[in-house]
């Protein structure tokens, strides 16, 4: 998820942190998590370090976690720019291809 933090007077990006994930977002997650377990999904966009999640039932659940996403975070100054699910392989070396730096990563 790419977001556009607007930082107070002489914040870091390691203080510009979520502190928790809203239980609507949690809600959606956990429902993300049960389609990629009864492997119900498709992967797109393969590459050497992972892939992008898809299918029509997983995207209606990305487009519904950007919305309450972008909902919550616009009350903390932070702008969601846009959402995608990706399984990294364990041990690759992930480099964001974000310019901005500013991505929101939810771990398993």
């Amino acid at each position: 998820m790419a977001i556009n933090p607007s930082r107070p007077d002489g914040a870091t990006s390691s203080e510009m942190r979520l502190q928790s994930i809203p239980e609507k977002s949690k809600q959606i997650i956990d429902d993300m998590r049960a389609l990629i377990e009864k492997d119900e999904t498709d992967h797109l966009k393969m590459d050497t370090s992972g892939w992008q999640y898809g299918g029509k039932s997983f995207t209606e659940l990305v487009v519904s976690l950007q919305k309450e996403t972008k909902e919550d975070l616009q009350h903390q100054s932070i702008n969601v720019i846009f959402c995608t699910v990706r399984h990294f392989f364990k041990g690759v070396n992930i480099t964001l291809s974000d310019p901005t730096k500013r991505v929101l990563v939810i771990p398993n």
